[in-house]
């Protein structure tokens, strides 16, 4: 059998990631399977922005309307009105 010959440390460099995270999908895989790598619930960051959210739709609409196509003061204005930091990436 022909084997690649790549480490675990140069998968992880590549994907830009710690080398332990890609031992434990390793792990999951061959524990599991396929539906091992499957994200569990309450793994990932919340989000900082919601659509169920009320206020933050809202907020979001409001900020849209004010400063349509400028997402920096859609952002600054978000920052202001909700209190809590967001990217323009996230707007």
């Amino acid at each position: 059998m022909n084997q690649v010959g790549v480490t675990i440390k140069q998968v992880a460099k590549h994907l830009d990631v710690n080398h332990n995270t890609v031992g434990n999908w390793i792990n999951s895989w061959e524990t599991v399977g396929i539906i091992g790598l499957n994200r569990k619930i309450g793994q990932g960051r919340n989000p900082i922005l919601s659509v169920t959210n009320a206020n933050h739709t809202q907020q979001l609409d409001k900020a849209v309307e004010t400063h349509a196509q400028n997402v920096k003061a859609i952002q600054s204005e978000l920052v202001k009105e909700l209190n809590t930091p967001v990217s323009s990436d996230t707007v």
